[in-house]
């Protein structure tokens, strides 16, 4: 994704950032809410399914958690439920930082990985494989 406006286009992110709601997507060659350039950036990255959830701050989205599937069952309750504990977390974090603190973490890719092994381990918990 190039461009930084191309939400602007594609359907499944209006309706996370409008809604403010997790938007649940099992198959991107047939929902109608995932654009074209969408679908094949998940494509490239093996995604065949998603689930978006937003992180809200003061009741509007921020940013969101995006999870990819290449092949699984329908993401159920209890996994959206999760991975919405998790963007909360997130915010709750984000918000307890100094700004210099903020685009430290921002840019830091060793905090990134440590929050996908979390919530790896998390999902693992209650998703069976």
């Amino acid at each position: 994704m190039k461009d930084p406006t191309s939400w602007k286009q594609n359907p499944a992110i209006q309706e996370l950032l409008f809604t403010a709601a997790p938007v649940v997507c099992e198959d991107i060659e047939t929902d109608p809410r995932v654009n074209d350039e969408w679908r094949e950036y998940l494509k490239r990255k093996e995604g065949k399914r998603f689930l978006a959830v937003p992180i809200l701050v003061r009741g509007h989205v921020r940013g969101f958690v995006g999870i990819r599937h290449s092949d699984r069952a329908a993401y159920r309750p209890e996994e959206i439920e999760l991975t919405q504990a998790l963007a909360h977390q997130v915010m709750l974090r984000f918000n307890s930082m100094s700004l210099p603190t903020r685009v430290s973490e921002l840019r830091s890719c060793k905090s990134e990985i440590e929050w996908r092994a979390t919530f790896t381990t998390l999902w693992r918990k209650v998703s069976p494989v």
